[in-house]
């Protein structure tokens, strides 16, 4: 089945069509059973079909009603099918194909991220660390509690969140001193600028993004290993050895 080309919004929900392909054995009597769901089933037999109709001709274009289509809601969606013959017999159930689907008034108003320990300096250093920095996402439009948001700082993916049914605003993400250091580098020193962003989707279809930069400076002096030492970047450090006091002669 030819991908759909598109993603499922209020836009189109009344005229999602899906072409069924050519095949070699089609014959009169043929029928076709299209299954629009969020999971494959190990048996269609037990799940209702969206569409059933005879094959006439070939392509054949199915609409699937906007009824089906809401009650599976948002999602990554599939769309499956069998074909039956006249006397009865059943296909192997199609390759899956991959819908996105984003209902409803979609997002709107996106801020930019906020890290408010670098509000005051522009700067996240070893006291800030030793804080603990988080990543604000500040209240936008439309959301849905089913609604997912992923934080990244630098390199790493924070990983993706559900917004949940009663958030609180602004959402936060935190990060430990292990992430901040190894985004950092061991061999960075000086201030370093750290791209942070958050990616918003409804479903699998993607709502937006936005990004912002920040100075980041974690250079340390004496000896010290984050990813050896757990405690970092608490102000004791147990590798600088201890001050000897000695009498005056």
């Amino acid at each position: 089945m030819p991908a759909l080309g598109y993603d499922v919004t209020d836009s189109n929900i009344d005229n999602v069509v899906i072409t069924l392909p050519e095949y070699d054995t089609h014959a009169a009597g043929d029928t076709v059973y299209v299954y629009w769901l969020n999971y494959v089933p190990d048996d269609p037999a037990l799940v209702a079909p969206v569409v059933t109709e005879k094959v006439d001709t070939l392509p054949k274009p199915l609409t699937v009603p906007k009824a089906a289509v809401e009650a599976i809601g948002d999602g990554g969606v599939y769309v499956l099918y069998v074909l039956v013959d006249k006397a009865g017999n059943i296909s192997r159930l199609s390759m899956p194909l991959p819908v996105g689907v984003a209902i409803g008034p979609l997002p709107s108003g996106l801020k930019d991220p906020e890290v408010p320990l670098a509000d005051d300096d522009g700067l996240i250093d070893q006291e800030d660390a030793w804080t603990g920095v988080a990543v604000e996402i500040p209240l936008f439009g439309n959301w849905k509690p089913t609604d997912w948001v992923q934080v990244t700082w630098g390199g790493l993916e924070l990983g993706w969140r559900e917004i949940g049914s009663a958030p609180k605003w602004p959402l936060e993400f935190t990060l430990s001193g292990g992430q901040l250091w190894d985004q950092y580098g061991a061999t960075t020193t000086g201030e370093k600028v750290t791209n942070v962003s958050y990616a918003l989707r409804r479903g699998t279809v993607a709502q937006g993004r936005k990004a912002i930069d920040v100075q980041v400076n974690l250079e340390v002096v004496g000896p010290v290993d984050p990813i050896v030492d757990p405690e970092w970047p608490d102000p004791v450090n147990p590798r600088l050895p201890k001050v000897k006091v000695l009498g005056k002669n």
